[in-house]
């Protein structure tokens, strides 16, 4: 079968079959059995599973778990279609529990509800895995702005959620610093939280897709049946499926506006080719998401910030086959929704003439992207790495990602290069070590959330060098006292976005979770503190 289109859960091949097609009447299941029977005995002809012994087979069971669980989830899919032993070990509880839990980290799964299995709720929710597993999601809109968002599974009603994430300020007094009575430092105790009254993500475990279908409940599951308005086409079932499974969006049922719809969407990545092809090297860079500066692996065309005529999007193909999705990026379109009339010659053209169509106005097309884990996870060599709020006066908090790339492997440091100075102690040696390790390299602070001078995508400072290159001295005056600095860049703009520059300024390393950026035009220091963005992950 391509690709698996219905990811082959309850629709194996029989073994030995050349053909791709499904049956004429496939029913996905997420969940309940049906007319009690297992999904398997719903799905297969039990005449054609190959009754040739297995070799696998004379493993014991715990051994096959355990090879099993290293499958993938559609090379899972792929064995249990081979023959009834494997089929009973690969749809078993525990090893689709494994593969819920790869894709919600921070929180322990430990029920399917509201489905009856985890391969129930598996499906429920394919392909749409990738958004709590990546957790981080930044945005392209509103304007120049941009925004936050935290996904997660919601393990007590089954749904992928995703909040944005807020902060504020709760210390907005100045000080004088004493070394430069002319400098003043804004004081900065960030404040998280997640605006849990506006929901950016809803998809429940009981979504009926996107396809034209009836949908029926059976026990705590739902059974999809795939049928469609059209039976005089000559146009296969499969082949409409294959057409349409991944192109449609799905509303998103958010309850915080009535007069508003949102629909999820699914992105097709462009190829590296059509990428070089469309960026330009200054901003926008024809609304590249997420932007150049952003490392990632494959980008999708995004919104254009000054609302002018948008260039040529890649959701004007979306895509079709499962792997064409993206994980690394998706679409929420949000529009005004008008009540319902009746057109007909609207009507006549969707074949839907008995029914009223209701009327959409406006609205929004958001671009999604996400950051591979490494990039914010600090190591011993880059300790620096990870989410951090900074704190920018009128604009209030922003979010950046701290980027320290890796070393070329020509340029990798091997602390026991190190020679030990005459008289030098064991302690100071084994720091002097540990400074060589971790001052090394570049710093780059991206916005992932943006204001109108600086946007989001853009670097907000940069270090060239950590190390001797870039390093200024160790401050002895409070309250700085034994922090090391460094040399830095700051970037300014004017409103919009115009006449940017990049202006001398110094970064004070005060920890690995406390940097401070000096502006020395402006006489300024600001704070910008880590962010645990694990903490939001689990919704009790």
């Amino acid at each position: 079968m391509d690709d698996l289109e219905e990811l082959g859960i309850g629709v194996p091949v029989a073994p030995g079959s050349d053909t791709d097609e499904a049956p004429e009447s496939p029913r996905l299941c997420a969940g309940a059995d049906v007319k009690g029977k297992g999904i398997a005995e719903e799905s297969v002809d039990k005449s054609a599973v190959s009754t040739a012994e297995c070799h696998l087979t004379r493993l014991p069971t715990e051994l096959i778990d355990s090879i099993l669980l290293y499958l993938s989830v559609i090379d899972l899919v792929s064995v249990s279609a081979t023959c009834r032993a494997l089929y009973t070990i690969a749809t078993s509880d525990h090893i689709w529990q494994t593969h819920v839990q790869k894709n919600v980290p921070g929180v322990r799964v430990t029920s399917p509800y509201p489905l009856k299995s985890f391969r129930a709720l598996y499906e429920a929710h394919d392909p749409r895995w990738f958004l709590p597993k990546y957790k981080i999601w930044f945005s392209d809109v509103p304007g120049l702005i941009g925004r936050l968002v935290v996904a997660r599974y919601d393990q007590r009603r089954g749904c992928i959620e995703g909040y944005q994430l807020l902060s504020r300020n709760t210390d907005i007094s100045e000080q004088v610093w004493e070394a430069e009575p002319a400098v003043r430092i804004q004081n900065f105790e960030p404040r998280h939280m997640l605006h849990l009254d506006r929901p950016i993500l809803h998809l429940p475990a009981s979504l009926p897709g996107a396809l034209s279908q009836e949908a029926q409940q059976v026990g705590s599951g739902k059974v999809i049946d795939l049928r469609w308005t059209d039976e005089d086409d000559s146009t296969s079932r499969l082949e409409k499926r294959r057409g349409t499974r991944f192109r449609s969006g799905i509303q998103m049922e958010l309850g915080a506006n009535d007069a508003t719809r949102s629909h999820f969407m699914h992105a097709q990545a462009l190829s590296h080719e059509d990428a070089d092809r469309i960026v330009t090297s200054h901003f926008p860079y024809s609304g590249l998401w997420p932007p150049p500066t952003v490392p990632a692996p494959h980008r999708v065309t995004g919104a254009n910030p000054y609302g002018e005529e948008e260039w040529p999007r890649s959701d004007d193909d979306p895509p079709r086959r499962r792997k064409d999705i993206s994980d690394r990026c998706f679409r929420i379109r949000t529009f005004f929704h008008g009540p319902e009339t009746s057109f007909t010659l609207m009507n006549f053209i969707a074949r839907t003439i008995e029914d009223p169509i209701p009327l959409h106005f406006g609205g929004q097309l958001a671009t999604y992207a996400t950051l591979d884990p490494h990039l914010y996870t600090p190591t011993p060599e880059k300790p620096y790495r990870g989410i951090w709020v900074g704190d920018y006066s009128v604009h209030g908090c922003e979010y950046v990602l701290v980027h320290q790339p890796d070393d070329a492997p020509g340029d990798r440091f091997d602390p026991e290069s190190l020679v030990r100075e005459e008289g030098e102690s064991d302690e100071a040696f084994a720091q002097r070590k540990v400074d060589a390790t971790v001052y090394r390299g570049r710093l780059d602070a991206i916005k992932l959330t943006g204001d109108p001078h600086v946007p989001r995508g853009e670097l907000t400072f940069s270090v060239n060098s950590l190390g001797e290159g870039g390093f200024l001295g160790v401050l002895e005056d409070p309250p700085f006292v034994g922090t090391r600095v460094v040399r830095s860049r700051g970037h300014v703009a004017g409103q919009g976005f115009i006449e940017d520059d990049f202006l001398s300024s110094r970064l004070f390393l005060i920890s690995h979770d406390c940097i401070a950026q000096y502006w020395e035009r402006f006489r300024h220091i600001s704070y910008f503190r880590r962010v645990d963005i694990d903490q939001f992950l689990s919704p009790t």
